[in-house]
């Protein structure tokens, strides 16, 4: 509402000739819209150090201007630093500060450290500005599939009985494991954070045949796979690509999931390179957005994305795809999307993905959640 009325102040100043007013309620509405802008001097820092941060807020904000170190899981703060008097100012964020219980927050750390956390600018208490995320950096576990990693144990072991059983499983029992991720805790040595990277927020804005959608990147379930699609973006990877699998509902008639990503348009391609498995804390319902992968190799996932239609039919692909984004808006789209088709694996005349924007995020409150559509159900019911 204060966005309009600045607006409209702006255009009748335009009409009248009042400059000065016009100034006036540009600055204001740039204040509102903008709010602040945080940055770095470099994006990697090391355990035991203080991230350098530069910020900036417009003149016109109203109220103290602070920093605020946000738990990307559940948006509680943290910790929260004063910025000094003016529009530039450069403010470290003491993360080897001492807390009320004598230790510093990289000792406090260990398992208790979010995979993410958020740097968020505010004014007057109110958060202003795109974000930005720290994600915490660990030495990643040993990724293999299930049956590949117990004949390790086993071999390593000298248990021939176990290895003798895994090597005689008929093949459809050994299929099943080579699906299933099996990942090993790294050395306790190197249990705690290894340092922070630093990310800028961003949204994707999916424009498609079907209609417009609006990815919400989920930093705090898959830090890494999130920096990895947000890359693929920004490259123009998903311009053009179609569709290509659209599953509108499994064995059971329960709505399951569409696919695109692949530049080949044939399901079997990618974007030239791969990345690490990373076992992600969202799970699987309508909305979510996963990076796909071969069944048989766990390190496949590239450019393809499955994006889900329910709870019930993709439960079963919790800790198997790295999940890491939310159709935020544009729950209505995703479901013509799925309409796209009469039905069978591989589309037929799919839906398109027309073009992908990279915008920057709004400040950051709590984990965005999935636009669900309500719908008429049989029966009259209700139904998301």
């Amino acid at each position: 509402m204060r966005r309009e009325l600045f607006l409209q102040r702006a255009v009748r100043a335009r009409r009248t000739g009042r400059g000065l007013i016009a100034v006036e309620a540009l600055a204001g509405f740039l204040a509102l819209a903008v709010g602040a802008s945080l940055d770095v001097t470099r994006r990697f820092w090391p355990a035991g150090a203080d991230v350098e941060l530069a910020a900036r807020f417009w003149p016109g904000l109203p109220g103290e201007r602070t920093i605020a170190l946000l738990d990307a899981a559940d948006g509680e703060t943290i910790a929260e630093m004063d910025v000094p008097a003016g529009p530039f100012a450069d403010v470290p964020v003491r993360l080897s500060r001492v807390t009320e219980g004598g230790a510093t927050l990289w000792e406090m750390a260990g398992e208790r450290w979010p995979r993410a956390l958020v740097l968020q600018a505010r004014a007057g208490g109110r958060p202003v500005g795109t974000p930005l995320i720290l994600e915490v950096l660990r030495e990643p576990p040993r990724l293999s599939d299930a049956w590949s990693a117990r004949l390790w144990r086993a071999v390593e072991s000298g248990d021939q009985a176990a290895a003798r059983s895994l090597l005689e499983l008929p093949a459809g029992a050994r299929r099943e494991l080579r699906e299933a991720v099996d990942d090993a805790p790294p050395p306790a040595e190197l249990a705690g954070p290894l340092g922070v990277l630093v990310h800028r927020d961003h949204r994707l804005i999916m424009r498609t045949t079907a209609g417009e959608m609006t990815l919400a990147l989920r930093w705090d379930a898959a830090p890494r796979t999130c920096a990895h699609v947000l890359s693929l973006a920004q490259l123009g990877v998903y311009e053009g690509v179609t569709f290509h699998r659209i599953l509108a509902e499994d064995a059971q008639g329960r709505p399951f999931f569409v696919q695109t990503g692949d530049p080949t348009g044939t399901g079997l391609g990618g974007c030239g390179w791969r990345i690490d498995f990373e076992r992600s804390s969202l799970e699987h319902e309508f909305g979510v957005v996963s990076l796909a992968r071969l069944p048989s190799d766990v390190n496949s996932g590239s450019s393809q994305l499955i994006m889900c239609l329910s709870r019930e039919a993709c439960a079963g692909l919790d800790g198997v795809y790295a999940s890491f984004a939310v159709v935020e808006r544009g729950g209505g789209v995703l479901r013509r999307v799925a309409r796209g088709t009469a039905g069978g694996d591989e589309a037929s005349d799919p839906p398109t993905v027309r073009s992908v924007s990279v915008v920057p995020a709004p400040p950051y409150v709590s984990p965005p959640v999935a636009d669900v559509p309500l719908r008429l159900a049989p029966r009259g019911r209700i139904a998301r």
